[in-house]
């Protein structure tokens, strides 16, 4: 994220609203991308949904410049119900120190797609 006088506190460092928002941001690229995973031809489609349920970020130091963000995720799962992800995004200056961390729990639904929820025929490849 490249710092922009609109996303400064009064302290003259990035704002801690927006340190957050990026962390939420990059967890849910991260989590979406699994989306489409894990479905080879033949077998049953799933349809994914993911809500963030609980978010928090801890501040170790004031953020001037541009910040990176970086994310892990545990082992994503593939079978069908309701899963809670826990999603760690690291927030970087452009030293490479760390200014911050926050943790998204995602609530990841994987349900089998059915012509009842919209899913129509399957075809067999």
């Amino acid at each position: 994220m490249d710092d922009r006088p609109w996303l400064h506190n009064p302290f003259t460092s990035i704002h801690a609203a927006a340190l957050t928002n990026l962390g939420e941001l990059t967890s849910g690229i991260l989590v979406v991308s699994y989306f489409g995973r894990g479905q080879p031809a033949g077998e049953v489609r799933t349809r994914r949904t993911g809500i963030v349920t609980r978010l928090g970020t801890v501040f170790m130091k004031k953020a001037r410049g541009t910040v990176t963000c970086t994310c892990t995720i545990p082992a994503y799962p593939t079978e069908a119900g309701v899963h809670d992800l826990v999603v760690e995004a690291v927030h970087t200056d452009s030293k490479g120190v760390v200014v911050a961390k926050t943790e998204a729990v995602w609530n990841v639904k994987i349900e089998p797609i059915t012509a009842k929820n919209g899913g129509g025929e399957q075809k067999q490849q």
